[in-house]
């Protein structure tokens, strides 16, 4: 009976331990995740701050691929500083503007435009013919 009684000590045992070991498991992958989460934040505050950026900050500035970013800039697409003729480096600011060319009008520009263009051409189109 005693023998008994001791097993299921020990299998409470066990069991008791192996929740908390779980427990502290998913802690630690918890705390992982923010240790994670908080060192993205601060690259992106970093990236932030800086006016030159190495062409990996410059990709993930962009949110590119690095291959795409080797593909447009030897392509002469993005404008790009290699001072020593190996490392790629970029201006935040021309990147920012890179971002904003080709500009969309909206539904409300263009048809403010359609409406300027009607009422300021000549109406050549009512001529009689005799």
């Amino acid at each position: 009976m005693r023998r008994a009684i001791q097993r299921k000590q020990v299998v409470f045992v066990k069991e008791s331990l192996n929740n908390v070991i779980e427990k502290a498991f998913l802690t630690l992958q918890e705390i992982r995740d923010l240790l994670i989460q908080q060192n993205l934040l601060l690259k992106k505050q970093i990236l932030l701050r800086k006016r030159v950026l190495t062409f990996e900050e410059g990709c993930d500035f962009l949110g590119i691929a690095s291959s795409y970013g080797y593909k447009l800039s030897s392509q002469k697409i993005l404008p790009t500083y290699c001072p020593t003729g190996k490392r790629i480096w970029f201006l935040k600011s021309e990147l920012e503007n890179w971002c904003l060319q080709n500009r969309q009008a909206t539904e409300a520009e263009l048809e403010q435009q359609s409406i300027n263009y009607l009422t300021k051409k000549p109406l050549n189109s009512l001529k009689h013919v005799s």
